[in-house]
């Protein structure tokens, strides 16, 4: 009855434009409800109960997003039809460029260059810090150096190194490799593959070199796991074999070398330290650690070859105090 009274009113006032207002305000409010209740089941209750936008000028009003659990309110379909969400383009990783085969072969040589400049990082001098033989042998201590030379122009990933320990002085074969180690000390004491026929010819050192040269090629064999490419940010890490004399004549006889091995492993790529160890029975039975630090960039003590060294005059190991 007011209702009709006001619409009538409103009428004769010229205002027909409050029915429609009421019917906005009702459905703003209904819209309003939908927003903020947050159960899903109630949600469709009360947009069922609720009418149509019929005013279009409400679509300002409404959420620019689609309603979360699958809900979709009355009008939004269409409101979504005429006025569509913008989609953000998704970013893809970025597609390694397909290289030319000319830039193949030059890449490849930048990772040649790389490779080398890590090698030749280990090159220099270095003083050792070994706390058996200064403990053992106090005033020793100023005498430890280590000189390492790459020799890249003749192999890659060969190394020569002179090594004074006070009472031991001589020279390092080294290698990242074993494998290749053991193929150039053996291969270049006998000039050639081992033959059969020159197994009892051979002095004792010569047949370890052979032995060593046959355990590294016949170890794994039943097993291809692939190859693993060189990191240039690794640090070194590098097997050696060791020629040397006894500086004090305290445990060699007269006329004969003392023959080793052992690991160097740099601390960083810089190669600015290392830390290494080395078997010596003559001390102890087991092997010695020993530190390095670099003080020149290039080795300044270096007079002497790994080959150098007569194969038949080499006491290797155990064998040190062999006549």
């Amino acid at each position: 009855m007011w209702g009709e009274k006001y619409k009538h009113e409103a009428a004769e006032m010229g205002h027909t434009g409050i029915t429609t207002r009421c019917e906005d305000i009702r459905n703003i409010g209904t819209e309003q409800k939908l927003k903020n209740d947050e159960n899903p089941a109630k949600r469709r209750r009360i947009a069922g109960d609720s009418s149509t936008i019929r005013n279009p000028a409400l679509h300002e009003l409404m959420p620019r997003n689609k309603p979360s659990d699958g809900f979709s309110a009355p009008g939004l379909s269409e409101w979504t039809s005429e006025f569509p969400l913008k989609q953000e383009p998704v970013s893809s990783p970025q597609a390694k460029p397909d290289l030319s085969p000319v830039w193949m072969q030059k890449m490849q040589l930048v990772e040649e260059f790389k490779e080398k400049q890590r090698l030749l990082a280990g090159n220099g001098s270095y003083i050792i810090k070994c706390k058996m033989i200064e403990e053992r042998f106090p005033g020793l201590e100023r005498e430890l150096k280590l000189d390492i030379k790459y020799l890249g122009s003749v192999r890659k990933g060969l190394f020569e190194a002179q090594l004074d320990l006070g009472l031991f002085k001589g020279i390092m074969l080294m290698g990242t490799d074993e494998k290749l180690l053991s193929d150039i000390c053996y291969t270049n004491t006998k000039c050639g593959l081992p033959k059969p026929r020159d197994y009892g010819r051979d002095d004792d050192e010569t047949q370890r070199l052979r032995q060593w040269w046959y355990n590294n090629h016949t170890k794994n064999t039943n097993t291809s796991a692939p190859s693993q490419a060189r990191n240039a940010s690794s640090p070194l890490e590098l097997h050696f074999d060791l020629r040397c004399e006894d500086q004090k004549h305290l445990y060699l006889q007269t006329g004969t070398y003392f023959g080793t091995d052992g690991t160097i492993a740099f601390e960083d790529p810089t190669c600015l330290s290392l830390n290494g160890c080395i078997k010596l029975p003559t001390l102890r039975s087991e092997p010695i650690n020993f530190q390095a630090y670099k003080i020149h960039e290039s080795p300044q003590h270096y007079t002497q070859l790994w080959f150098g060294y007569p194969t038949a005059s080499i006491r290797y190991g155990a064998n040190w105090n062999r006549p």
